[in-house]
């Protein structure tokens, strides 16, 4: 209606852009609180490793055009019995974190292992790793030093991305691999 009534400028740009941050936000609050009240999940099998090659590999254009290599190192047909949509979303959430706060010129790493359990592991380059809080970084709102910009986020994705791991009777863990690097580790 104002783009109807003023035209496209830069005071309905802005009033636009708040307006989704707002809904962005609002809808992870709703989902954060529909994990709290532990609303169960619709389980069915599905092939987890290419719900996980799927979402990844989308992101594929995202790290090219920020100079940052993706490797996918994901095992084949693994049968898993759970929520899809939702564990799209939390590799969904793990690759975005992973390529955002990669190092420039750095590398995301995605691997699935199946073994006794299904694990996960999305790594990335990231330099700062003496000062990375691993012990907060599941808190609600939490968002590092270097996250502090003005980016859209509020600090919510990771926590919904454990709440939706543990409803499926998993761990979500992050950790320094090797110096210069972190990963989250999705352990089903």
């Amino acid at each position: 209606l104002a783009i109807m009534t003023c035209g496209n400028n830069e005071w309905v740009d802005t009033i636009d852009r708040q307006i989704n941050k707002m809904n962005s936000l609002v809808r992870s609050l709703i989902a954060l609180a529909k994990m709290d009240e532990e609303q169960k999940p619709v389980f069915t099998p599905f092939d987890f490793g290419d719900a996980v090659y799927d979402t990844a590999a989308s992101f594929r254009g995202l790290c090219s055009s920020q100079g940052k290599q993706l490797t996918l190192n994901v095992a084949e047909k693994i049968q898993f019995n759970g929520d899809e949509s939702l564990l799209r979303q939390v590799i969904s959430i793990l690759m975005d974190n992973a390529v955002k706060y990669c190092d420039p010129g750095g590398k995301v790493t995605v691997k699935l292992i199946r073994g006794r359990q299904i694990r996960l592991q999305v790594i990335n380059d990231f330099s700062d790793t003496d000062h990375f809080q691993f012990d907060k970084v599941f808190e609600r709102f939490y968002r590092s030093d270097k996250a502090r910009v003005s980016d859209g986020s509020y600090g919510l994705g990771l926590s919904i991305a454990k709440a939706s791991v543990e409803l499926h009777g998993g761990r979500l863990r992050a950790k320094a691999p090797e110096r210069g690097q972190i990963m989250f580790e999705m352990i089903l």
